[in-house]
C-alpha cells in the first residue's frame, strides 16, 4: 500500500515538473529582450 502511494506521488509530481522543465528550457532558449 505503500508503496502504490509512493508511486502516485512520484506520478503526481513527474506530472507537474515536465511542463515547468520544458517552459524554463524554452525561456533559456529564448533570448529575453532588455
Amino acid at each position: 500500500m505503500m508503496n502504490a502511494l509512493l508511486n502516485s506521488m512520484r506520478g503526481m509530481l513527474l506530472g507537474a515538473m515536465l511542463p515547468i522543465w520544458r517552459s524554463i528550457l524554452l525561456i533559456q532558449q529564448r533570448p529575453i529582450p532588455p
